[in-house]
């Protein structure tokens, strides 16, 4: 498990922004997958996971200068969503 983030020097801002919108867009697809291959509330029960790590500080937030920042994310993990919805026990795209 990645343990800290290491971000080069000579980053730009627009760069940071791709990185971040890269990131929210692979974990928006690790819930796809999960959702596809498993069921909706697996997926779901993943990212209540990553709720849950981020707010008991097992993923380490102590990176953010503020509270905004951190609530910030948080909300933007609990924002994501699969995109499958579920009907019955099928699933459908």
């Amino acid at each position: 498990m990645t343990r800290s983030v290491i971000i080069p020097a000579d980053a730009s801002p627009a760069q940071l922004n791709m990185i971040i919108g890269a990131l929210y867009l692979s974990l928006g697809r690790c819930m796809s997958h999960i959702a596809r291959t498993e069921s909706s509330q697996e997926s779901e029960q993943f990212k209540q996971g990553l709720v849950v790590a981020l707010k008991s500080g097992e993923i380490d937030m102590a990176i953010f200068d503020d509270a905004a920042t951190y609530d910030f994310v948080v909300a933007m993990v609990e924002g994501l969503t699969s995109g499958i919805e579920a009907r019955g026990d099928a699933v459908v795209n």
